[in-house]
């Protein structure tokens, strides 16, 4: 998968895949891919402009990057939202509902 490094600090890294690049369902399954390889800490994706932000220990930054290079845009992972996926849309939409 192509994609923009937005940040990159140690611990913490963004990137930008571009709009409409995965579906929710595929951004859950790349959240738990990222976070089932024990490298990361916490994983957010948004699928309206194609985001990843994932903080992870900093020792294993080549391997984050290694997860995301190995993504294959035609065959994203998939999976269904966790609690935590449900909580962050809920309190997005009741931010947004109030601006």
């Amino acid at each position: 998968m192509r994609y923009k490094i937005i940040y990159d600090e140690p611990g913490r890294l963004r990137i930008r895949a571009g709009r409409d690049t995965f579906t929710a369902e595929q951004g859950y399954g790349i959240e738990k891919l990222i976070l089932m390889s024990h490298a990361a800490i916490s994983v957010e994706t948004t699928p309206a402009n194609g985001g990843v932000l994932v903080c992870y220990k900093p020792e294993f930054r080549e391997h984050i990057f290694s997860l995301l290079d190995g993504l294959d845009r035609q065959n994203l992972p998939t999976s269904t939202a966790l609690d935590i996926n449900y909580k962050r849309e809920l309190d997005s939409a009741l931010f947004h509902s109030l601006t």
